[in-house]
């Protein structure tokens, strides 16, 4: 399980007040309360490319920023390479096939 502080990063949010707005919550909310709220919610895979054009051979870093706590990942990158790191680069030519993101995470 996540700190609240954790869990607040992974929002994009600054604090523990912040959080319980976002969730639905009542601050001041216990530690406990924001993780449990914050246990359901639904992955949404998030990440990030930078750069995101250029010209060709392009390496591309990419960052996730997925909300939820992620126990699982699973980048396809469509040429038959994968990774299960969270923030990968890869160099991509020419009509190189896009990358297809799984994510997994433990059910309560």
């Amino acid at each position: 399980m996540p700190t609240v502080k954790h869990a607040a990063h992974l929002l994009g949010l600054q604090s523990k007040r912040q959080m319980a707005t976002k969730l639905g919550l009542q601050p001041p909310s216990s530690n406990l309360a924001l993780l449990r709220k914050y246990e359901e919610l639904p992955p949404e895979a998030r990440f990030s490319e930078v750069p995101d054009n250029g010209t060709m051979q392009l390496t591309v870093q990419f960052t996730d920023e997925s909300l939820i706590y992620i126990t699982a990942r699973d980048r396809k990158f469509g040429d038959g390479g994968s990774t299960e790191d969270p923030s990968p680069s890869r160099t991509y030519s020419e009509n190189s096939p896009v990358l297809k993101l799984t994510l997994s995470e433990n059910s309560p």
